[in-house]
């Protein structure tokens, strides 16, 4: 009974602020553990990857690509190495931009720093991604403007269906669109400014295609010069009587041709 009494007292003589350092001491070890069995999961998870390799089969996004059904972006012997990031306390855990919940990773967040959950990711709709070269074509961006221009563009490497050997890169079609914005002001500029461009490109056209009409006219009239010198008419002087052979003869005044002919 004494044993009792005094452990009630050390007990309470525990301040309030005592009570609550041990409980977020407590919490912190908790997540510290959680954080160590998800980094584990995660490595083993890398190393299952490695040792088996699965085929899928290729979906047509419509975008010049084709997607995995399992996200992977290169083979995993191509595929380049990337640091799993370990998982975010509560208080450092980004929100999504759709449904304004907190999440702890994804796949947009992973890839592309953009804060939505996978399960607000629309793969065809608002966050659909984009081949560099159909980026430059519909926004009017040059190369500088995804590498050099402050804060670079992030993209993913996928197979490139037009080359077996060879890779293309994929941006976030919202940030490449963001992008175009920052340099062009509005969407109305940048449809004045493709507008400008289409202008200029059915000119040059025009201006080809007007060349190549002159060059054939050209070669066509030269043709028949060329003809028309070769086609010649031969201007005969009077007959001449060849007594020896008993035959008239007329000969051309400009080339010098003769014909021999018999009167009756």
């Amino acid at each position: 009974m004494d044993t009792e009494s005094t452990k009630d007292e050390k007990s309470t003589k525990l301040t309030a602020s005592q009570l609550q350092r041990m409980k977020k001491n407590r919490e912190k070890a908790l997540q510290l553990r959680k954080a160590r069995i998800a980094n584990l999961a995660n490595a083993e998870k890398a190393i299952t990857q490695k040792e088996v390799t699965t085929l899928s089969q290729p979906r047509d996004t419509g975008a010049g690509f084709f997607a995995e059904d399992d996200e992977s972006e290169l083979s995993v012997e191509n595929r380049p190495l990337v640091s799993i990031p370990a998982p975010l306390f509560s208080s450092d855990r980004p929100i999504c931009l759709e449904c304004n919940e907190e999440f702890s990773d994804s796949y947009l967040q992973t890839h592309f720093d953009f804060h939505v959950c996978d399960s607000c990711r629309d793969n065809d709709g608002a966050h659909a991604l984009i081949s560099k070269t159909d980026a430059k074509k519909e926004y009017l961006l040059k190369d500088c403007d995804f590498d050099k221009r402050e804060p670079p563009l992030k993209f993913i490497l996928r197979k490139n269906p037009h080359n077996l050997h060879g890779s293309m890169k994929l941006y976030l079609r919202l940030q490449v669109e963001n992008r175009s914005l920052e340099i062009y002001g509005t969407e109305e500029a940048i449809e004045e400014q493709k507008e400008q461009r289409e202008g200029a490109q059915l000119k040059r056209k025009k201006k080809q295609f007007e060349k190549k009409v002159k060059a054939l006219r050209m070669e066509v009239r030269s043709s028949l010069y060329r003809k028309k010198d070769l086609s010649h008419t031969h201007t005969y002087g009077a007959e001449v009587y060849n007594e020896a052979n008993d035959v008239y003869i007329k000969t051309c005044s400009s080339c010098g041709h003769q014909i021999e002919f018999e009167q009756m």
